[in-house]
């Protein structure tokens, strides 16, 4: 079963449910979500501002968010005394030390499912009269270093590019309401692939864009040679192996706007097909 196969009790007008390894909470099930905390707010400011020293406020550097904290209080509404313990139990299976993250799926009515990734950071249950009589009120909180939240499902687009051709473009959509990096992987025979955005909407506030930036790697490929290429860790491989220096200097790395994105794909050589596939998630903040 893949993460968020779970969630299947939201329509367009009620309901909400979140899944954490295994565990289903929400809509229809034991364990009543009061409150999930962190989820809608925005995580705290990290900046390296600079005092001014020659006159009134500060210089002002790179805004950037923190890790978002999450908590939910939750309620369980179990049968007995050793239903309540069965349920801490299998929570507390899922809330030890991980050592990697692991993501938390949720949909609210009129959503799509949506995941972030975190850790436990802490489990508070309590063991008093409720519990004896079946009923428990606690909270579990996660951490995301990652503050941004994703789409459940990873999107992707393909542009084939066949025997004489040398260019070919798609226009992708992030439905999300925050910029995506993108992951690309290039296979077949071809030399020095380029990839372009173009079409982009200009944030509304601040203006970014990234229009005319091109992704561009030196490279002659074979028929069986795989290049992927990850925006966002700033990755580059080929067949498996570090291949960053493959990227030319005048490389521009760039992101997907909120709604379409135009992605050209070029070479040079067309004597062979060569493919390049697109991959990215809905992103928000």
């Amino acid at each position: 079963m893949a993460i968020g196969d779970l969630i299947t009790g939201v329509s367009s007008s009620r309901g909400a449910q979140y899944e954490w390894a295994g565990i289903l909470m929400g809509t229809g099930t034991k364990w009543l979500v009061e409150e999930m905390d962190g989820l809608d707010s925005q995580p705290d400011m990290q900046t390296d501002d600079l005092q001014r020293n020659d006159d009134h406020g500060a210089v002002l550097g790179t805004d950037l968010l923190t890790p978002r904290n999450i908590t939910a209080t939750l309620d369980y509404l179990g049968d007995s005394h050793a239903d309540v313990m069965s349920a801490y139990r299998a929570m507390a299976k899922v809330t030890r030390p991980l050592a990697a993250l692991y993501p938390l799926a949720f949909q609210r009515p009129g959503e799509v499912k949506k995941q972030v990734f975190v850790r436990p950071r802490q489990r508070q249950f309590p063991s008093n009269s409720d519990v004896a009589m079946g009923l428990a009120q606690g909270t579990v909180a996660w951490l995301a270093p990652d503050p941004r939240i994703y789409s459940l499902v990873q999107n992707h687009a393909q542009i084939v590019l066949g025997v004489g051709v040398a260019t070919a473009n798609v226009v992708i959509a992030n439905a999300g309401d925050y910029r995506a990096w993108p992951r690309f992987v290039v296979s077949g025979a071809g030399t020095n692939p380029r990839i372009v955005v173009s079409g982009q909407t200009a944030d509304p506030l601040d203006g970014t864009v990234f229009n005319g930036r091109t992704t561009a790697l030196d490279v002659v490929m074979g028929v069986g040679d795989v290049l992927a290429v990850d925006a966002g860790l700033k990755t580059v491989t080929l067949n498996g192996a570090n291949a960053y220096t493959l990227k030319r200097d005048d490389n521009q790395w760039w992101q997907y706007m909120p709604g379409n994105n135009t992605v050209t794909f070029s070479r040079t050589n067309t004597a062979s097909a060569q493919t390049l596939d697109i991959y990215w998630f809905d992103v928000w903040i």
